[in-house]
């Protein structure tokens, strides 16, 4: 039986800006358990990494205010202090985020920033820090990890920096795994490597997986389920194949309909029209329809529900529902 390990209830995160307060992430409920890869897509914009930093609690608190449950083993993450938000992310939860070269301190070596964690958040000595430092290396295959442990970011290649913010995520052994567009500005090759590694400690250590991108392609190749999000709000969930064969909510279809294909004679790229709106901009009624070929009238009025057409799977499209959305909206 599977065991649900983290577990989203209406997460909403709210920004003060100049312009006044907007609403990034608008109710989102999502579930993962060990051992599980849950994809989440949409573009930039659409609330993907600011639902991850709400969840880690890495937002600020000055210009934001977060609700909701994000409950980790059954212990609310939001409701926590900051001193027990700490401990969490360095015993229980690790992120990986999008930008190696930004994320890893150019002033220290490699090794040393992977043992930080450690020191601080175990009670294991320094000798037998650095020996699992470099045997993290080695599983995430970086080659010489002896050599490498002692190098500076700059000495390394876009993929092998990757890898080593995959090796400081790993250092305290983990259950929860956030990977923020993971692969982005690597190579196909590298791209592959670096989704493999993830598999095979996903399976090695059954951790839970959250890994967000705005590439279908990608989740395809190692999610169990996908949430695709719009504007702030789920629009779809499933199991990942049940998506890419048959999607359901109009944006979900253009994403996939965006994905290169190598059989398409006339090479031509499809695109959704128009962009994703801005956070104080939001169009009345639901805020896909300006992009939407399929926009009803009822479309531009009212905002529909999130509506469970079968098994697991949701949709939040008039479509499928005739409901006005209930949540409150901003």
């Amino acid at each position: 039986m599977e065991k649900e390990l983290l577990r989203v209830e209406e997460l909403t995160v709210k920004f003060r800006t100049y312009n006044g307060e907007v609403t990034a992430v608008n109710n989102l409920e999502l579930l993962l358990n060990e051992n599980e890869t849950l994809g989440i897509v949409g573009e930039s914009g659409s609330g993907k990494s600011v639902t991850s930093l709400s969840i880690m609690g890495l937002l600020d608190e000055a210009t934001s205010t977060v609700t909701g449950k994000a409950l980790f083993k059954g212990n609310d993450l939001v409701a926590m202090k900051e001193k027990e938000k700490q401990h969490y992310r360095g015993n229980h939860l690790a992120m990986i985020f999008q930008e190696p070269m930004t994320s890893l301190n150019p002033l220290h070596k490699c090794g040393n920033q992977i043992i930080e964690s450690m020191l601080i958040h175990t009670d294991i000595s320094k000798a037998d820090a650095k020996a699992k430092a470099i045997e993290l290396l080695k599983i995430v295959g970086i080659p010489a990890p002896e050599q490498r442990f002692n190098e500076y970011p700059h000495q390394m290649s876009g993929g092998m920096r990757q890898r080593v913010m995959i090796a400081m995520a790993l250092a305290c052994d983990p259950q929860l795994l956030i990977a923020d567009e993971p692969t982005t500005a690597l190579d196909v090759t590298i791209q592959a490597q670096i989704l493999e590694v993830l598999k095979e400690l996903r399976d090695r250590l059954k951790m839970g997986i959250i890994l967000i991108t705005h590439d279908l392609g990608v989740v395809s190749e190692v999610c169990d389920r996908v949430i695709v999000m719009y504007t702030g709000k789920v629009v779809e969930q499933g199991l990942i194949r049940e998506i890419l064969d048959n999607p359901k909510h109009p944006y979900t279809e253009g994403l996939i309909a965006a994905i290169p294909n190598i059989n398409d004679q006339k090479g031509e790229l499809s695109s959704i029209d128009g962009m994703v709106p801005q956070l104080d901009e939001m169009p009345k009624g639901c805020s896909f329809h300006p992009r939407c070929p399929y926009a009803m009238a009822i479309c531009k009025e009212k905002r529909p529900a999130i509506t469970t057409i079968e098994n697991d799977r949701k949709v939040r499209c008039f479509k499928y529902s005739t409901e006005e959305e209930t949540e409150v909206t901003t």
